[in-house]
């Protein structure tokens, strides 16, 4: 037998789009780093005890797998081959990359001079210049109009400047709220520490005064804010519904966060309408217009590739159209977590495209939780990248099965939509209560009703946003028609989300999402139990039948309620409307 038949059987059972060999070294980064910020203090000791073990352990798989040098092969032991060797050297390295990593980061933050002023009980009125990172938004505070979040550059203390590399939320009046994100600002105020949110500190801006642009934003930030206030412009002059909702489900902020300035003829939005619709939308389940989430990127690149594939393009011209589009995204919806794992994953896939591999998204998800965490650590305890990154693990890892066991139970179309909606809510609901301690009980009829709705909407909103500048009246038409298709995500969310029985309460905390992952095994545990149960069954029934056991018979044809269902509505329609056959 030549060497590459020999090889040919292993060959075989590789499958890059099932390749799971890196998930295991991203969880541990992962788990590395939010147990970082468990243990605090305590975590050099906690490393060194890990790492001692984990070397012992390394150590003696060594030893049980090479043996001496006088040692013979007992054909009855298993033996642990070099790969385990190769997977704990990996893991091994993923923890002490994400411990330096970690470590680093907490380094930096230490010396920040910013954290120095919080830590000193001097902060007071500082000035800094910072970059504004994000749009304007309604202030989360009552004390004032509008927030903006900054990355610091420079403090300015006593006279003299440091740099510094902190993020603050600065809140202002509406008089100062005239911010352009991307833009660098001398900012004065009195500096306090963040008692929620992702930003390190708050900047409390006084006085219209205290504000000053230094520099202006680059040409893309501001071409990208103008078609922002384009679009907002055109989204004014609906109800209040459409003023929620469109800008939601286009960019990923609800119409009332956004903070602009008074437009002529339009009237502010209705914040008990808008709290109760937002809540609404909680309960039943549908999380579309809360967030951008990878849907818009798998959209835009589905879009650019069938257009490439019609004209006939190379499949270099479709991975640069593909990154245009990823790059227009980005500068147009609302910076967040989620938005940059998709646009990270999603150019692991373009890279894929310019070499002409199929995409992994498995193996593409890995490789993005990795280098993202180590890059910035301070996102393992982010929840929205959580989220993000769970609800992909759960269609990547358990839609083929999902869909297959459904298939049986439903048509054939809905049933795949009724998996990946149940596959991103398996690993996502430990998360979710955790932030609220309610579980949506109709999110999976809610989700598969909306589905078609908010593929059309999302790109109706996308294509106003991106001519409103340009073309007011077409873009005040496509807002139009996008409004249309939210009415029926709100109808279902007020009808799902007013239901008495539409939510189960959770505990919250650590404890309610260990709960819910024991109940989630529980329910997988039961089912594959049936499972195994309805197998023996059917072993039995053969055996009844004369069958040996072991049999090449094949196997026995059991008709799924589907066929059933399929097979009386085909006989139906032949005797009413096909009488002659």
């Amino acid at each position: 037998m030549s060497g590459r038949n020999m090889r040919a059987p292993r060959a075989e059972r590789e499958r890059g789009s099932a390749d799971r060999r890196m998930m295991p070294a991203a969880l541990a980064v992962w788990a590395t780093l939010l147990a970082r910020h468990a243990v605090g203090e305590h975590w050099d000791v906690a490393v060194m005890t890990a790492m001692g073990v984990s070397l012992a352990a390394g150590v003696a798989v060594l030893l049980l797998t090479r043996g001496g040098p006088d040692a013979r092969p007992r054909k009855a032991a298993p033996r642990i081959g070099p790969q385990c060797l190769w997977h704990a050297a990996v893991l091994l390295a993923a923890v002490g990359c994400a411990t330096v990593a970690g470590g680093l980061s907490d380094l930096a933050e230490s010396r920040d001079p910013l954290i120095g002023l919080l830590g000193s009980g001097e902060s007071g009125v500082v000035t800094v210049t910072a970059v504004a990172t994000t749009p304007v938004m309604s202030s989360e505070r009552r004390e004032a109009d509008c927030q903006i979040d900054m990355r610091v550059r420079t403090v300015w203390s006593r006279d003299v400047g440091s740099p510094s590399n902190a993020t603050v939320r600065a809140f202002a009046e509406d008089d100062a709220c005239r911010w352009r994100q991307g833009a660098a600002y001398r900012v004065s105020g009195t500096l306090k520490a963040a008692r929620f949110g992702s930003a390190t500190a708050w900047l409390d801006v006084d006085r219209d005064d205290d504000v000053r642009e230094t520099s202006p934003p680059p040409g893309w930030r501001a071409m990208g804010t103008r078609m922002q206030e384009a679009f907002f412009a055109q989204t004014d002059r609906l109800g209040d519904q459409g003023r929620v909702l469109v800008p939601g489900l286009t960019i990923g902020v609800l119409g009332q966060d956004v903070h602009r300035q008074e437009t002529e003829g339009a009237s502010p939005v209705d914040d008990t309408y808008a709290g109760a619709l937002e809540e609404d939308f909680k309960r039943s389940g549908i999380m579309h217009p809360m967030a951008v989430s990878g849907s818009h990127f798998v959209l835009a690149a589905e879009l650019v590739r069938r257009c490439c594939a019609r004209l006939l393009a190379p499949r270099w011209f479709a991975a640069v159209g593909v990154i245009g589009a990823y790059a227009v995204l980005v500068a147009l919806v609302y910076p967040s977590d989620s938005v940059l794992r998709a646009a990270a994953m999603g150019m692991v896939g373009v890279a894929g495209l310019f070499l002409g591999r199929r995409s992994q998204a498995l193996s593409s998800l890995n490789w993005t939780v990795i280098a993202i965490l180590l890059i910035r650590p301070e996102l393992s305890g982010s929840y929205g990248f959580a989220l993000s990154c769970a609800a992909v693990y759960g269609i990547v890892l358990f839609d083929a099965a999902v869909a297959g066991f459904l298939e049986g139970l439903m048509p054939t179309t809905l049933a795949r939509a009724v998996s990946v909606t149940v596959c991103a809510q398996i690993p996502t609901l430990p998360i979710q209560v955790m932030m609220n301690p309610q579980v949506p009980l109709l999110a999976v009829p809610a989700n598969v009703v909306t589905s078609p709705v908010v593929g059309m909407t999302t790109l109706v909103g996308l294509a106003a946003l991106l001519v409103s500048w340009a073309l007011p009246g077409l873009g005040h038409g496509l807002v139009l028609l996008a409004s249309v298709g939210t009415a029926v995500l709100e109808r279902c969310a007020t009808l799902l989300g007013s239901m008495p029985s539409g939510t189960l309460v959770w505990p919250d905390g650590v404890a309610g999402a260990i709960a819910m992952t024991a109940a989630e095994l529980a329910c997988a545990a039961a089912v594959a139990a049936t499972m195994h149960a309805m197998r023996i069954l059917r072993r039995d029934d053969a055996a009844d039948a004369g069958i040996p056991d072991g049999a090449a018979t094949g196997t026995p044809y059991r008709p799924t309620p589907m066929s059933r269902w399929t097979t009386w509505w085909r006989e139906t329609c032949a005797m009413l409307f096909d009488v002659q056959h």
